[in-house]
């Protein structure tokens, strides 16, 4: 844990580097170690209260805690926007829970992907009374656009429909598909001569550089509502901090060039010649990196 004076601290230390931090503070999944502290936010089915991984969002309860809780962690963070999360829950004591029955009944909520959608909503609606945006996964997009939010798109494939539908009423989206930004996944397939990565999934710098932030179907209507791309590291199997650099790096330079510049004249034969020339810059700032090999080479 981090106390307040820690917290505050960073971001400053972040901001003298032109560094903005976005906190994520998850809910409702992701909730079972917020749910020991507080365990009156579960859910209730059969007289119980469950611990679950997931917050109740049928008590009034739930919504106070959670909103005090940001109400500090607003005064630590400067940021504009705040991350929430909202993502892999399984709203499994949701449908048998008292007071989320009463709750959906009560709002005229016909289903636990609507009560979802309830809960996120009132959430943003929290934030932008105090001057800030929420941001949520992609998940928050199966219950309909979010307005005045912004869509995080991170399960490629799974979630296309849903982000499609979104964006046709005014979403405002940051592209981070599992497919080409996940730099805790491996770089290669020969695992032996490569440290511990996430998963089965392989994300070469090339396979990076292949990311098209822009869907075509956004592109024709609104191309503002894609606000960029992000690469996402995962902490789990990261063992040390040149790991954590090790993973990022070159990807990294490729994701950034995807991001920063338009497609036409794009070519990854252009920027693996000029990344080799950059690497001796990397060299002299010492981050460690993982050195190109055959498998990144352009076809």
């Amino acid at each position: 844990y981090y106390t307040q004076k820690e917290l505050k601290s960073l971001v400053a230390f972040a901001k003298k580097r032109f560094v903005n931090i976005v906190p994520e503070f998850e809910m409702p999944g992701h909730s079972a170690a917020f749910l020991r502290g507080c365990p009156q936010c579960g859910c209730t089915v059969d007289g119980k209260l469950m611990r679950g991984g997931e917050v109740c969002p049928g008590k009034e309860k739930t919504y106070q805690v959670l909103q005090g809780m940001l109400d500090e962690m607003l005064e630590v963070f400067p940021s504009r926007y705040i991350h929430i999360g909202a993502d892999e829950c399984s709203k499994r004591f949701w449908r048998n829970c008292t007071d989320c029955k009463k709750r959906m009944q009560a709002e005229g909520i016909k289903d636990v992907t609507q009560l979802h959608g309830y809960f996120v909503g009132r959430m943003s609606k929290y934030l932008q009374s105090k001057g800030r945006t929420l941001v949520g996964w992609d998940e928050i997009l199966e219950s309909g656009a979010k307005a005045g939010a912004v869509g995080m798109y991170w399960r490629s494939g799974r979630a296309d429909k849903h982000v499609e539908m979104a964006s046709k009423n005014g979403q405002y989206l940051v592209m981070s598909p599992t497919a080409h930004c996940y730099f805790d996944y491996w770089q290669s397939p020969n695992k032996k001569s490569e440290p511990q990565g996430f998963g089965r999934s392989v994300i070469t710098m090339r396979k990076a550089y292949e990311l098209e932030p822009m869907p075509d179907y956004i592109k024709k209507s609104n191309p503002k509502l894609v606000l960029g791309a992000q690469a996402n590291l995962w902490g789990e199997r990261m063992k040390s901090f040149p790991h954590i650099l090790y993973q990022t790096y070159p990807r990294a330079c490729a994701l950034s060039e995807v991001a920063w510049s338009s497609p036409e004249g794009r070519s990854y034969a252009e920027f693996h010649a000029r990344l080799l020339k950059h690497l001796k810059r990397l060299d002299a700032a010492g981050i460690n990196y993982r050195q190109p090999t055959e498998i990144d080479k352009p076809k």
